[in-house]
């Protein structure tokens, strides 16, 4: 009976597969594939790999990043095989700029005995994880500096600090996380030392804001807000003084003080490190209600056209077109070309930023002319919001253009927005409750769409924005009728649900929820 039901047992399981079959999901999960095409069983049931992918099917968008994580890969071991007697040993992630020695320990007061430190390891986590963190630089030409023998090639210090910072702090390796204080220090002190360290790098200054996002990033999510804010500035410093928000200006010239960019994805790498900076400006200064670094004065005012996937700009047939008062005219709810992801994501932190300044604008006494003025500018707001928000790419559709962090990120950002519009404006406005009403179930939506387990990252602005929405459920419960109560109930432990499972990953989210449940 045992032999035969073992026999049986055997029969009913998937047919081997043959080495190298599983799909490039399974492959990096390193769990066991059933090798079903044109999707396999464990991508099936992902609510994150929705792309099953096969060696032998064509150059995909993850086939061509795996591809260049293999470029890195073979370089590095090229190195490693030059300097070390033995192939194949690990190599120490040594101080590329000699700044600081480990002996120096870290934050964390620990100092382990070796410290051996994998570089493609470290390089590969973060160029996993880059396009949640803000880079927008071209990754090809990233990986081949990053790893060129040659160290004029190499990036700026500051921004390989702040990309192994990056690596180290999402690994999931112990011995390679205790490494993270000391490059914090490094990535630290060297972006404070910014140009001083780079005069005649031809990329000095576009890399300099990169690592500039990249460390506000990393402030944020780790509740250090003055250190964050402080790198944010000096990405919006950088932007400004070097003209990239002038960049195909109708004014007239390049608009920025930098050489003429050398083709298309060049000056492509200008203006998505000009939007970048404004999502992460715009996100954070209507978290605590602080003055924008950013304005529509004509010095600052921002007269450049909006970005494309960073991929786009070598296939254009022309250079991109002239433009003036972009933001405002988007204010204005005048059509533009801006519909690559980046873009999108721009335009939901205007509306988001924007809409943060409307509980500001109300106030106790405001005579007739004020408060029809107020209902007038907020009905214009408004009627912009909605329109985006129709026009947006549904989730699904969204997910096959961006990261699915991404996604969520961008669709969150925008159903938070009508929430933090309509909240001050719940006794003008007879429509504003069933606004957010709509706006809380879609963030719930999207929720129950994706599971986040999955995700080793998400943007840390998402713990406000979650907050946002439980914070109007909570009083949502208490004010429906009894049938009603039990659903407000499910979707609000949905949200607190979310913060809780980013919370251990993440300090600003964790003092979100930690906040909401003080309250």
């Amino acid at each position: 009976m045992a032999s035969s039901s073992r026999r049986s047992n055997t029969s009913s399981r998937a047919p081997q597969l043959h080495k190298g079959g599983a799909c490039l999901n399974c492959r990096h999960r390193k769990i066991r594939c059933d090798g079903r095409q044109p999707k396999c069983g464990q991508c099936a049931a992902s609510t994150i790999f929705h792309e099953c992918e096969y060696y032998g099917q064509g150059m995909t968008k993850t086939r061509m990043l795996e591809e260049q994580i293999s470029t890195v890969e073979r370089r590095i071991r090229e190195l490693e095989n030059a300097r070390q007697a033995s192939p194949g040993s690990p190599i120490i992630l040594t101080q590329p700029y000699n700044t600081l020695q480990p002996s120096q320990g870290n934050s964390r007061n620990e100092q382990p005995k070796n410290m051996p430190v994998q570089v493609h390891q470290v390089m590969w986590t973060f160029l996993r994880h880059c396009a949640e963190l803000g880079f927008f630089l071209y990754i090809p030409h990233f990986v081949q500096s990053a790893t060129s023998s040659n160290l004029v090639e190499r990036p700026v210090a500051a921004l390989l600090s702040a990309a192994y910072l990056w690596g180290i702090h999402l690994s999931p390796s112990p011995d390679i996380v205790a490494w993270e204080g000391l490059f914090l220090a490094q990535a630290v002190n060297l972006a404070s030392q910014g140009l001083a360290n780079c005069p005649s790098h031809p990329y000095g200054v576009i890399q300099c804001i990169q690592a500039e996002v990249l460390l506000a990033q990393y402030f944020f999510r780790n509740l250090k807000m003055l250190e964050g804010k402080y790198h944010t500035s000096a990405a919006v410093s950088l932007v400004l003084s070097s003209g990239l928000h002038k960049i195909r200006s109708q004014s007239g010239g390049s608009g920025s003080i930098l050489r003429e960019a050398r083709d298309a994805i060049e000056e492509g790498e200008r203006l998505n490190g000009l939007w970048t900076v404004v999502i992460l400006n715009n996100s954070w200064t209507a978290v605590d209600g602080s003055p924008s670094n950013l304005s529509e004065e004509d010095s600052t005012r921002i007269d450049a056209p909006w970005p494309l996937d960073i991929n786009d700009y070598s296939k254009l047939p022309h250079p991109l077109d002239r433009t003036s008062h972009t933001i405002h005219r988007f204010m204005r709810g005048e059509a533009d070309a801006g519909t690559s992801i980046l873009a999108l994501h721009t335009k939901a932190s205007i509306l988001f930023e924007q809409a943060s300044l409307f509980k500001s604008k109300l106030h106790p006494g405001m005579n007739s002319t004020q408060v029809n003025h107020f209902k007038a500018t907020f009905t214009s707001f408004s009627n912009v919001l909605e329109r985006f928000i129709e026009r947006l790419p549904t989730l699904q559709a969204m997910l096959a253009l961006s990261t699915p962090a991404t996604a969520i990120m961008i669709h969150t950002l925008v159903h938070a927005t009508v929430i933090t519009l309509h909240l001050p404006v719940i006794s003008l406005n007879p429509n504003s409750v069933e606004r957010m009403d709509k706006a809380a179930l879609a963030i719930t939506q999207v929720l129950s769409a994706m599971n986040i387990t999955e995700f080793p990252f998400l943007d840390a602005i998402l713990g406000v924005l979650w907050s946002a929405a439980c914070r109007f459920l909570i009083g949502r419960v208490s004010s429906v009728p009894q049938p009603q109560q039990a659903i407000t109930q499910q979707l609000l432990q949905m949200v607190i649900g979310a913060l809780t499972v980013v919370s251990p990953t993440s300090a600003f989210v964790d003092y979100e929820l930690r906040k909401l449940r003080g309250n």
